[in-house]
């Protein structure tokens, strides 16, 4: 009864299919946290320019992420979040073949960050709309309990597995793999059912709708912290790679 409990989420369709595609999001967005820092440091033996690489990614939270906001309200969500995927792919190429090639250097390592954390930002709140249509309000509290176990052990994977990796052949099969992680995320996209969308976030996500207050704003926030802390969040994963260094 108990162990039932724990993953009752996981009886709702669209959460299982997004579960699955952010455990092998979350596990790429590591890699490539760790690729970035391991890039950065093998070719300057600078802290501090690793350093300027978080910081770039965190900058555009200060305000796209406000941008996002307005677009999690007045455009539906399915879309928006499919070209972030692509962004974010494209983006996590880019890093691929400077890792690979050398072009670009460093200064297009900091430009794809900025780019990569604006993308992030304006995402962010995006999500966080869509993932409070998964399960119901009921479920909700436990969806973020599982979210943040799977945000957890994917983090713990992408980090070891990461290592390995960038030991091994460095760190651009790291890009490599998460610019191809987000291929999950957007067949999650497709595969979730719009008519088992719950709450009153569905007309919000469908279809374009002018601002409005409409239910509790807790779970709208829960929603996007729990989104976020999963897979978006990629300017406070590298800071916190670069903290507990």
């Amino acid at each position: 009864m108990a162990m039932g409990a724990t993953f009752t989420a996981l009886r709702h369709r669209n959460y299982r299919i997004w579960a699955v595609a952010g455990f092998v999001s979350v596990i790429g967005t590591w890699m490539q946290v760790l690729g970035v820092n391991w890039y950065v440091l093998k070719e300057t033996g600078s802290a501090t320019s690793m350093g300027l690489t978080v910081l770039l990614q965190a900058i555009p939270t200060l305000l796209p992420s406000v941008w996002g906001g307005a677009l999690a309200d007045r455009l539906p969500a399915r879309p928006l979040l499919i070209a972030a995927q692509a962004a974010h792919a494209a983006l996590a190429a880019g890093l691929a073949a400077v890792a690979l090639t050398g072009v670009g250097g460093l200064p297009l390592i900091y430009a794809i960050s900025l780019a990569t954390g604006a993308v992030s930002a304006i995402e962010g709140p995006v999500m966080g709309r869509w993932c409070a249509t998964l399960v119901d309000r009921d479920t909700l509290g436990n969806a973020l309990a599982l979210g943040s176990l799977t945000n957890s052990a994917g983090r713990i994977l992408g980090m070891s597995a990461g290592a390995v990796v960038a030991a091994a052949v460095g760190p651009a099969l790291l890009f490599g793999i998460n610019a191809v992680s987000f291929v999950a995320v957007v067949a999650a996209l497709f595969a979730v059912r719009q008519g088992d969308l719950h709450g009153h976030q569905v007309a919000a996500t469908d279809a374009p709708q002018p601002p409005a207050a409409s239910g509790p704003a807790s779970t709208t926030y829960a929603a996007s912290r729990w989104c976020s802390s999963r897979w978006r969040c990629r300017s406070c994963s590298a800071a916190w790679a670069a903290t507990t260094r």
